[in-house]
């Protein structure tokens, strides 16, 4: 639609179309610059309903915050009021419903305001009369106040007059009544409309977290001020970088969540990207294209790939042991498979003494085995597992 920009002039005769395209062209303009920063400036910020009304067949909206596609802000919290209840009963034969929150198109040619007249096409606007408090003073005057014409309609339903946003996804249970899908995810404005991917969010970042701790454990000190890797091992050393860079990011994203959902998609997608480096089942093809419209096609299987990857990037040659002291002695528990299975164990001592020392005594004083071992030999002065000091270990296992 044209837009025809009002020149403020003395004298001018005031008429509705001056504010009616002025007020177009403040939205063009807010439009124009929010794309500037965002390839998708629309979606929820917030959908809101009762449940208790859905054994009813009953779908009724209890707070709405969603902008729509054309620039168009709904919030029922501060100008709008909330869409009619949605009767559910027409579609019994249903088993999943799609629902949208609908606006009637704009006419270029007038007529958008419903007058109670009967009409081919729905109206855009509704007028309401209301009494409104003036800020500076104590009156309150009647103002005719202007009304988005908002309705919850199904996706199936014919939608061609109206301006849809998706808002929830209705299911049946197992006893045949309606309940909202946690699983789905509308169009997004901000993060925070959808719990369930925050939720996912929240656990791939704490499974990031956990690898990247166990890599920095591997780490082997030069000096008192740097770490590193051996030169064996110089994929952990990019892969803790990878992880190191994209573990701040995530969390304020999770920390503050009325952010864009591109903004996480970016992100997400070039982690998956660094530790494709590491992997021989996937490539780049596997991440999948950000599609605004469809975002459940989008995050799922993205936060799932990245879940595979970081299981399958970090090594899985050495385990730790954790020894517990228990009087003279100190146990550890041997609690991964493999252990049992065939493997080298490597014990790490720390003593005052000189190392050259250490290396002479403690086989001598060390007695190793299993639990019941260990008495036995002790008490009978056996040797037990054979302990033999090294110089070097294997550039696996972090040194300290």
């Amino acid at each position: 639609m044209k837009i025809y920009r009002p020149l403020w002039e003395d004298g001018a005769f005031l008429m509705p179309q001056q504010f009616q395209q002025q007020a177009a062209w403040d939205v063009h303009l807010a439009d124009s610059v929010a794309r500037m920063g965002l390839a998708h400036p629309w979606g929820v910020v917030a959908a809101e309903f009762d449940d208790s009304l859905l054994p009813l067949s009953r779908l009724n909206a209890t707070r709405l915050i969603v902008r729509f596609p054309d620039g168009t802000l709904i919030d029922t919290e501060r100008a709008d009021n909330l869409p009619p209840v949605c009767d559910l009963s027409t579609v019994s034969e249903r088993s999943l419903v799609d629902i949208v929150l609908a606006l009637p198109l704009l006419n270029a040619n007038g007529g958008n305001l419903d007058d109670g007249s009967e009409s081919e096409r729905p109206r855009r606007w509704k007028s309401e009369r209301v009494n409104v408090q003036e800020l500076a003073g104590h009156e309150q005057s009647e103002v005719a106040v202007l009304r988005h014409n908002l309705t919850l309609r199904m996706a199936h339903q014919e939608n061609a007059a109206w301006l849809t946003c998706p808002v929830t996804r209705l299911v049946r249970d197992a006893q045949g009544q309606w309940c909202r899908d946690p699983r789905f995810i509308p169009p997004l404005l901000t993060l925070s409309a959808s719990p369930s991917l925050m939720t996912e969010l929240a656990e791939l970042l704490h499974h990031l977290q956990a690898r990247r701790q166990r890599l920095m454990s591997m780490r082997r000190e030069n000096n008192a001020r740097l770490a590193d890797f051996a030169v064996a091992d110089v994929s952990l050393f990019w892969l803790l970088n990878a992880l190191n860079s994209a573990e701040p990011v995530l969390k304020e994203l999770l920390d503050m969540p009325y952010r864009h959902p591109e903004l996480l998609y970016r992100e997400l997608a070039r982690l998956a990207g660094s530790l494709l480096t590491f992997s021989l089942e996937h490539n780049v093809d596997a991440v999948p294209a950000y599609r605004h419209e469809t975002p459940e096609n989008v995050f799922p299987p993205l936060l799932s790939l990245l879940n595979q990857l970081l299981e399958a990037s970090l090594p899985s040659r050495v385990v730790f042991i954790e020894l517990k002291q228990n009087g003279v002695m100190w146990e550890g528990a041997l609690h991964d498979a493999r252990l049992r299975e065939g493997a080298d164990f490597w014990l790490s001592v720390r003593s005052s003494i000189p190392g050259h020392e250490l290396q002479t005594k403690f086989p001598q004083l060390c007695k190793a085995g299993s639990p019941d071992d260990v008495s036995e030999v002790v008490n009978v002065a056996l040797s037990g597992v054979i302990i033999r000091p090294v110089t070097h270990v294997p550039a696996a296992i972090p040194l300290r």
